[in-house]
């Protein structure tokens, strides 16, 4: 009540910004101010106008305003209208990261990410990594036993997850999984391209059909997962993100894994030439390259004591990477604070990289 009694008017509050899909649904959220049905706004003058006489005030526009969002200029629209109504006020937030109690960064908050090969390993260290910065994650396994596990355990913490089996190699079941990825989040905002495979051999014995599985799953799984999910993106309106899961063998070569280092080169000039084809769309493309991470497969091979030295004496750090570390690259390549970084590979590995020599390790 006001002080002559009568009632203070409701003041209509809505957010804009960033978590609309384009323009047109902030075309559409906007002219339901005025109680107008959706799609009955199309361009910026009919905006203008129905904002400046059709919606009742006085109301306040909370703009949840960051770079990337392609929407800047029904934001212009906006101020336009508060320079011309005294009962419409503009709120401009901040789109940085918010923080959680515990202090974590929150970059990820309200976006949809696909993971591939997320069931174990690299993968699933992205996935816990996304989740804690809360991101809603889509789990793509081949492992459905460890892939809905893994996804319970998340629902279970209070993440949004969910699990679809998923062969990268096969476009059906991408396709299907990116439009199940696109229901569940209500749009795509981050992929990861880890899933990948090693079938080893001596070159002269190298078979056929071990050469093609592994160029299927580590390259060709990665293309048609990167142009589903860019498709989606693009028919959004959608600015996002992609994170190719190299290798330090994308530029060295071990004799006995030539599909592996042959796949993983392949997709160092997949980011390469997506991230030029995908720019103008708002869509970086970015990869990780990792060097000997203790994952699994690697934890069997360092409790042999030749082998742990062989792997320590190329490793300037003199220890193995952390899953974790690679995720917490992955996260940085996939958020803002990346937003200038397109068509780069990191690598991961400890020095191994610029690496002439050996280096003595200790018994």
């Amino acid at each position: 009540m006001t002080a002559g009694g009568r009632e203070r008017p409701v003041v209509r509050r809505i957010l804009v910004g960033r978590d609309l899909s384009g323009r047109q649904a902030a075309f559409d959220r906007l002219a339901a101010l005025a109680d107008l049905p959706a799609g009955a706004v199309r361009n910026l003058d009919a905006l203008f106008d129905v904002l400046r006489t059709d919606a009742p005030g006085p109301f306040e526009i909370v703009w949840r305003h960051g770079g990337g969002s392609g929407l800047d200029a029904v934001l212009g629209v906006l101020q336009d209208v508060a320079a011309e109504r005294n009962d419409v006020r503009i709120v401009i937030e901040a789109a940085g990261a918010p923080f959680a109690e515990d202090g974590t960064r929150m970059r990820f908050t309200d976006k949809t990410v696909i993971v591939t090969g997320a069931a174990q390993g690299i993968g699933r260290a992205c996935i816990e990594a996304f989740a804690a910065e809360g991101a809603r994650v889509v789990i793509a396994d081949v492992d459905a036993g460890q892939g809905e596990r893994l996804a319970s355990e998340l629902r279970d913490r209070g993440t949004r997850a969910l699990f679809h089996a998923t062969d990268v190699g096969d476009k059906a079941a991408v396709v299907a999984m990116v439009e199940a990825a696109r229901k569940f989040g209500g749009g795509i905002d981050v992929l990861v391209n880890n899933a990948g495979i090693i079938r080893a051999g001596d070159f002269l014995d190298l078979d056929e059909a071990d050469f093609d599985t592994v160029l299927r799953v580590n390259l060709k799984g990665a293309f048609l997962c990167s142009q589903a999910v860019a498709r989606v993106m693009v028919a959004e309106g959608k600015a996002g993100a992609i994170v190719n899961m190299s290798s330090v063998n994308a530029v060295l070569a071990i004799p006995n894994q030539t599909p592996y280092n042959v796949s993983k080169g392949g997709l160092n000039q997949l980011t390469n030439v997506t991230a030029l084809a995908l720019a103008d769309k708002g869509i970086r493309v970015n990869g990780v390259g990792p060097g000997s991470i203790m994952t699994d497969m690697l934890k069997t091979i360092m409790v042999d004591q030749a082998a742990r030295a062989k792997v320590l004496a190329r490793t300037p750090l003199g220890r193995c990477g952390e899953p974790d570390e690679v995720a917490r690259v992955v996260l940085f390549l996939a958020s803002d604070d990346a937003a200038y970084v397109t068509g780069q590979t990191v690598y991961i590995d400890g020095g191994r990289l610029g690496l002439n020599y050996t280096v003595p390790v200790p018994d």
